[in-house]
């Protein structure tokens, strides 16, 4: 992972230890600066990065007016899912009838047996011990950099494959 980098959104200090919905983005701290900066370093040799720059710089922008990190998050996955062209329904876990911060209760009251989990979600969310991992292998894709990063935001594979994402999407 020598050649990735982690992008982070400051938050306020007294919600690290809220729910995710409660956690509000700190702005005292001008993030927005470094986290495009951070994105311009990374991507801007990426084969798409010109296709989508205007509109990633416009969407980071109206970002930075939110409140709360999952504002933030919500907002940039439905723009994420838009430029992939994918259409799907979904629904907050914390909104849904038998949620638990305990994923395998959470499962258990749904009667779920897969699990979709982020990749470093272990560094700040329970974790499950009784579902099948959905991910076990990230699929391969070109990257600006040579060699392959696995574990990077879709925003790594928007930039590099563009209109082909659904390819590698394809392979989950």
């Amino acid at each position: 992972e020598e050649d990735s980098q982690w992008i982070n959104l400051p938050v306020v200090s007294e919600d690290r230890k809220k729910a995710i919905k409660d956690v509000r983005l700190d702005h005292d701290q001008q993030w927005f600066e470094p986290f495009w900066n951070a994105i311009l370093h990374n991507y801007r040799n990426a084969t798409y990065f010109d296709h989508f720059e205007d509109e990633l710089y416009h969407n980071i922008q109206q970002a930075f007016e939110f409140e709360y990190l999952m504002e933030f998050n919500l907002y940039f996955f439905e723009r994420l899912l838009r430029y992939l062209e994918i259409e799907i329904d979904y629904e907050l876990a914390s909104k849904v009838t038998g949620y638990s911060t305990f994923p395998d209760e959470t499962m258990k009251n749904l009667s779920a047996d897969v699990l979709y989990l982020e990749h470093q979600s272990k560094n700040y969310q329970r974790q499950t011990k009784q579902a099948k991992i959905a991910l076990e292998k990230h699929p391969v894709y070109d990257q600006s950099y040579p060699g392959f990063v696995e574990g990077c935001s879709v925003i790594d594979l928007l930039l590099n494959k563009g209109v082909e994402s659904f390819r590698i999407l394809e392979k989950l």
